[in-house]
């Protein structure tokens, strides 16, 4: 997990163990309410990832996400005008060059968020292929498709 999860769960777990949330209306409680559960952190000191740590690995454990559901849909959004800055988490400025390109193209600088990612996309929104009006070879198509998405997003 990276350390900017646990620092934001932590602090929405807090929260809400408290009661509040920013704003008059507490916002900020009202949208934690669509967040899963979380419980903490859980040390593994038997297990071990490379690179190898003496101490094992942490895990978040959070309330498994396919729990109730028969089919599951998932969007993952990614907040910020901004969405990466050259030296946080180890970011080159190249790469945030970069991001910040991709920023441009989509709706993050605009609205402040975009969606990222959509895991059990309805059949109608499924069926809208970003690709169809380009004719390219079908491993540039594949390789292709994830950026075409997020820009039509």
């Amino acid at each position: 997990h990276a350390l900017d999860e646990v620092v934001f769960y932590e602090k929405a777990l807090r929260l809400s163990r408290e009661g509040k949330g920013t704003g008059t209306g507490g916002e900020l409680l009202q949208l934690l309410g669509f967040m899963f559960d979380y419980a903490g952190v859980l040390v593994c000191p038997g297990m071990h990832v490379v690179p190898l740590r003496e101490d094992g690995v942490e895990l978040l454990v959070i309330q498994n996400l396919h729990e109730g559901c028969t089919a599951l849909r998932m969007l993952d959004i990614k907040i910020g005008q901004q969405t990466a800055v050259a030296g946080w988490q180890g970011k080159s400025r190249i790469r945030a060059y970069r991001q910040a390109i991709l920023d441009g193209m989509t709706n993050s600088t605009e609205e402040g968020f975009r969606l990222e990612g959509f895991d059990g996309v309805p059949p109608a929104l499924a069926s809208m292929d970003p690709m169809l009006d380009f004719s390219l070879p079908a491993g540039v198509v594949a390789k292709r498709k994830r950026q075409a998405w997020r820009i039509m997003m």
